[in-house]
């Protein structure tokens, strides 16, 4: 890094013991539970699935949910005088764009804490605009049912973002690339660099013109039969 010029922040740069066995070690050596850290707007922290094995638990940063808050309340004070329909498409707009970015798995509680915390700033607003205003729970329960959407996890779980089980995910990744073929025409270029789509052109066509209803899977002759050299010393092939 010294060579481009950069350095790391000491106050945001640190080591700690976090993964899947670090609760297990710690416990062992008689410490506490791992440290968390902060990344992204969440904190990361050491959990435990209902299976009781590790889980990577993310919940939204206190600091920026109270920021947040602070904001919106400053957002229904400088809406004080408008109708209550336009509060509502408002506070709407801005809970629907928090709980995009913030509806992962294991953040369930904080967005419904977040959620409530809204409900509980407007009703302070909608009391506030008259001393003898009547607001009460209730009906503003009923606006936030009417304007304000409910969290719910939009977002998969990292084992599913990521497709752990199955790593390659470019388009052509389930599309196996035609393999070398000796003696088979090249057209300039190696059968290895071409691929799926380039196949049709490749498989022996029927009498009428038209391509066969199966195509060979067998291993050597992934271009087709003509590609074949087993096929061309015996025509007992068995798969094509």
């Amino acid at each position: 890094m010294a060579e481009f010029a950069l350095e790391l922040h000491p106050e945001k740069t640190r080591l700690i013991e976090f993964g899947r066995r670090a609760a297990s070690d710690r416990a062992a050596r008689g410490d506490s539970k791992p440290e968390t850290f902060d990344f992204l707007g969440f904190t990361h922290i050491c959990s435990r699935s209902r299976q009781g094995g590790f889980q990577l638990a993310r919940h939204t940063r206190r600091d920026r949910k109270r920021a947040r808050l602070l904001e919106i309340g400053e957002g229904l004070r400088r809406r004080w005088h408008q109708g209550v329909a336009e509060q509502g498409a408002w506070l709407g707009a801005v809970l629907r764009g928090y709980f995009a970015y913030h509806a992962v798995p294991t953040n369930m509680r904080a967005l419904s804490a977040f959620r409530h915390y809204v409900v509980d700033l407007w009703r302070r607003a909608l009391r506030r605009r008259s001393q003898k205003d009547r607001t009460t729970w209730t009906m503003v329960d009923k606006l936030a049912e009417r304007w304000l959407p409910k969290p719910r996890i939009s977002h998969p779980w990292p084992s599913q973002r990521f497709r752990v089980k199955h790593p390659r995910w470019e388009p052509n990744a389930g599309i196996p690339p035609v393999g070398s073929v000796r003696g088979a025409p090249g057209d300039g270029r190696p059968y290895r660099d071409l691929l799926a789509p380039d196949l049709p052109a490749l498989l022996p066509r029927r009498p009428d013109g038209e391509l066969p209803t199966r195509t060979p899977r067998c291993f050597r002759s992934m271009a087709g039969c003509a590609a074949c050299p087993a096929l061309r010393q015996s025509e007992k092939c068995g798969t094509g």
